[in-house]
């Protein structure tokens, strides 16, 4: 399952529940971890190096509301699905979680 490249229109808005600064390891950038939901499901994913500047700027922060443009699937070898978010924009933040969401599939 993919975004953009399988179906463009897709473009769902979704909140971040939390976002963490994964640590370098063996000399690589580092990583942002996060969990995303749309009030009902929520699930782990990654975001992109493109997305960086915009954790930096403040755009893309907690509780932030955005709309994903593009984004992949992965499935981990322990067979755990996580989400790389490769394109998105903030559409507003509330400040605060929205619903109550229940993780969707196996994810931390």
């Amino acid at each position: 399952m993919s975004g953009s490249a399988d179906n463009p229109s897709f473009c769902p808005t979704l909140q971040l529940l939390h976002i963490k600064k994964m640590e370098q390891t063996h000399g690589a950038e580092h990583r942002w971890k996060v969990v995303i939901s749309d009030g009902q499901y929520y699930i782990a994913g990654m975001l992109a190096n493109q997305l960086h500047p915009k954790v930096h700027s403040g755009e893309i922060a907690q509780f932030a509301i955005i709309t994903v443009n593009e984004f992949e699937v992965n499935t981990m070898s322990s067979g755990e699905k996580i989400i790389i978010f490769l394109g998105a924009d903030k559409v507003i933040n509330p400040g605060s979680r929205l619903g109550n969401p229940r993780a969707l599939w196996n994810c931390v």
